[in-house]
C-alpha cells in the first residue's frame, strides 16, 4: 500500500499533478467553464476553471441558487453513480452540471448550455484513463 504523502512537498506535488491532469482536459471540451475533481465522500481535490470562463456576477441570489444546485446535484450523482450509471446530468439556468465517475472520483463539469455534453459524455473511459494515476493515489491512501 501507498501511503498518503506526509509532507507538504509531497501534498503539493500531487495537488500539481491533479491540477496538471485537470487542465490537460479543459481545451477537450469547448463549452466546459470549469472542471472540479471530488472524492466519492465529496472531498475537493482540485479544481481547473478556462481561461475564457466569465464567472463574474452580481447577483447574489442567483450564486447561491447555482451553489445550491451543484451541492443538491452532486449529492445525487453520488447516490446514482454507486448504482452503475456512470454519469448523471443537471441543468442550471444558462448551465449544464454533469458528473462522471471515475473510479473513487467523481468528475464535475460545470458547462455552458451550448457545450458538446454528448462528447463529455462519449469521453468517459478517456477521462477515466487520464485521471488513473490520480485514482490510483486516492485508493492507496483511503
Amino acid at each position: 500500500l501507498t501511503k498518503r504523502p506526509q509532507s507538504a512537498t509531497q501534498r503539493k506535488a500531487m495537488s500539481d499533478t491533479v491540477l496538471s491532469l485537470l487542465n490537460e482536459l479543459l481545451p477537450r471540451f469547448p463549452g466546459v467553464l470549469e472542471i472540479t475533481l471530488c472524492s466519492a465522500d465529496g472531498t475537493v481535490l482540485a479544481t481547473a476553471a478556462s481561461p475564457y470562463a466569465d464567472v463574474e456576477t452580481t447577483d447574489d441570489d442567483s450564486q447561491s441558487r447555482f451553489a445550491t444546485c451543484v451541492m443538491s446535484a452532486t449529492a445525487q450523482a453520488k447516490k446514482v453513480l454507486n448504482s452503475g450509471i456512470r454519469s448523471t446530468m443537471a441543468y442550471f439556468d444558462n448551465l449544464v452540471i454533469i458528473h462522471v465517475l471515475a473510479g473513487p472520483l467523481i468528475v464535475c463539469f460545470i458547462c455552458e448550455i451550448t457545450a458538446n455534453t454528448g462528447a463529455i459524455l462519449d469521453s468517459t473511459e478517456a477521462i477515466q484513463e487520464t485521471l488513473q494515476p490520480v485514482a490510483a493515489l486516492v485508493s492507496t491512501a483511503s
